[in-house]
């Protein structure tokens, strides 16, 4: 297993697997959670959570008005995709997320 900054910047993470049929494949489902209001679930592909580490994206999202938020989001992973924003992960990429903040 991988730790999250080794899985940012191993030279493999690019490649696919199919493992579909395997004995070794399971899908794991935990516990159901509770939202709590303000609560915010981000749902990101490859191009978010390779550009940005997991508290960076918790910061960008956190506070604020979803749409700004998302719009934080979106900036962060644009420097950073561009190779700027300081020695972070940057790895050019298509970009998908979806924000979620429970209201009541």
């Amino acid at each position: 297993m991988l730790d999250e900054t080794e899985a940012m910047f191993h030279d493999q993470r690019h490649l696919v697997s199919n493992v579909i049929g395997t004995g070794e494949m399971h899908v794991e489902l935990g516990p159901q959670l509770k939202l709590a209001a303000r609560d915010t679930v981000i749902l990101g592909s490859d191009g978010l959570f390779d550009n940005l580490f997991v508290d960076e994206v918790i910061q960008l999202v956190r506070s604020g008005p979803l749409q700004q938020a998302g719009a934080r989001l979106l900036d962060a992973c644009r420097q950073r995709m561009q190779g700027g924003a300081g020695s972070g992960p940057h790895k050019p990429d298509d970009l998908t997320y979806i924000l979620y903040r429970r209201t009541s």
